[in-house]
């Protein structure tokens, strides 16, 4: 049993043409595939009883980098209140070869920033080799975009466009209400492998991230198979309740990843603790694309999609 890196992301929004205008114009991010995704396929891939008009965007000089796959969310208001400290998703973190100059950019774009670009630094590790700057800006519709430029040399990861100077999407970080659940999960049911564990604070943090004064959590940032793609589990302490979210949802909602063996990747995700959701279904559409796909809940919340290509042809190919 093999499963490939993070393909793409699905974001709920509220304005469709206004969210497809901002990661193209802000971003870089080119529209790969857009159509509408007739009731009978939603329900056989997400349980939802609805037409659902969906664009995928992507670096088109990166193919292999993770896409957004935007859908509207037709059942949550449009600018709801989004504490970070609550258990659900997060955003998602560019790198960018100028952060002053990207932020300016989002923020009169409408991105909501909860301060000017921080310095931040692991604490442990001495000097500003390690340091870097952050940026957390909530956009339209709840999600967060996250900016991060290393203080002192050049980018180490991703490969910035030319014009916007920002990079693929590099990190998912989403807040979860029990770490080693979440972790768990994500290794032995997606192949995922940790690569930090710490526990996170103090003033600066507490500015970029508009936490309230004295704030902490616990962080385990894993990768994904490719190497390409992190996730950060963010988890701020008990007393949460768990996430009931099933798409449309504000925010990201979903996360596809291809395998070989369709069901036997899906029991290594229930053996692991997350909950199926849709059985493996044969889809073939222009915009989804043509294999083999079951859905599953995990458990801090965000559904995972498993694709097994079929003759030849991979989903949004």
């Amino acid at each position: 049993m093999q499963i490939s890196g993070l393909k793409d992301i699905t974001i709920g929004v509220g304005r469709l043409r206004q969210q497809v205008d901002f990661y193209a114009t802000n971003l870089g991010l080119r529209i790969c595939a857009r159509g509408r995704i007739p009731a009978e396929l939603c329900r056989r891939l997400w349980q939802v009883d609805d037409d659902l008009n969906m664009v995928i965007l992507g670096r088109q000089d990166l193919p292999d980098s993770p896409q957004l796959r935007l859908i509207p969310a037709f059942d949550l208001p449009a600018r709801p209140d989004f504490d970070i400290t609550h258990t659900g998703p997060l955003g998602i973190l560019y790198g960018t070869v100028d952060i002053r100059r990207t932020y300016y950019r989002l923020s009169s774009a409408g991105v909501e920033f909860h301060a000017p670009p921080v310095t931040v630094q692991p604490p442990g590790l001495r000097g500003r080799r390690h340091a870097r700057k952050l940026a957390f800006g909530r956009a339209f519709d709840g999600e967060y975009v996250v900016l991060a430029q290393p203080v002192h040399g050049l980018l180490r990861d991703g490969t910035s466009s030319p014009y916007f100077g920002v990079t693929e999407p590099l990190e998912i970080s989403i807040v979860v209400p029990e770490l080693a659940l979440s972790s768990r999960f994500l290794q032995q049911a997606l192949g995922f492998e940790s690569v930090l564990c710490a526990q996170r604070g103090g003033k600066a943090r507490e500015q970029a991230m508009g936490l309230a004064p004295g704030s902490s959590f616990n962080l385990e940032t894993l990768k994904d198979g490719s190497g390409r793609t992190r996730l950060s589990l963010l988890c701020f302490g008990s007393g949460h309740a768990g996430v009931e979210a099933r798409p449309p949802s504000r925010g990201i909602c979903a996360l596809r990843f291809e395998c070989d063996d369709l069901e036997r990747s899906s029991e290594a995700c229930v053996e692991a603790g997350g909950h199926l959701i849709t059985h493996p279904a044969v889809i073939d559409h222009p915009v989804l694309g043509e294999g083999r796909a079951a859905t599953l809940m995990a458990p801090f919340g965000v559904l995972i999609e498993l694709w097994q290509q079929v003759r030849g042809r991979s989903p949004e190919g």
